[in-house]
């Protein structure tokens, strides 16, 4: 597998790799305690889209780690699990509607941090560059999936 430059651009790409590891570990929580709540809420749309998601999550943590593994790395410690992870997590008798609202703010939050750490990882590692390039795609195809789920179930029904 291709390598980054010399030791310090190694360093910096195991760095900021680690940083990309925590933000696939973090949506991958997410989105499993969005799971949760849209059982709790009889959504089964969201809750399919929930589970996908976070299983994609932890694959792109697994891919991350490896990576790291690959350049002489040791990955990090995960997030707490237990900490809040947004607003919608904090509220009682949240409506689908914010669920799906706080998640695709979120996701598109965690699009551009693994936009701009491929900015820092692209010039000296193409490997790395493919690998979250991959990551990105992956994370706009679920953002557009929350969107269409959201004008879904945020348009009213004409009878």
């Amino acid at each position: 597998m291709g390598a980054a430059g010399n030791d310090g651009e190694t360093a910096t790409t195991i760095k900021v790799l680690n940083q990309a590891l925590t933000i696939a570990r973090v949506v991958a929580l997410r989105c499993r305690r969005q799971y949760f709540a849209a059982l709790r809420g009889h959504s089964p749309a969201l809750a399919a889209a929930a589970l996908e998601h976070a299983n994609d999550a932890r694959v792109h943590a697994e891919r991350i780690s490896e990576r790291i593994a690959e350049l002489g790395g040791k990955s990090e410690v995960s997030p707490d699990p237990s900490a809040p992870l947004g607003p919608s997590e904090q509220r009682d008798g949240i409506t689908l509607v914010a669920v799906i609202s706080d998640h695709l703010a979120a996701e598109r939050a965690a699009i551009e941090s693994y936009r701009e750490i491929a900015a820092v990882a692209v010039p000296s590692d193409p490997t790395t560059k493919r690998l979250i390039e991959d990551i990105v795609s992956g994370e706009e195809e679920c953002a557009s999936d929350l969107a269409s789920l959201l004008d879904k179930v945020s348009t009213p029904i004409d009878s």
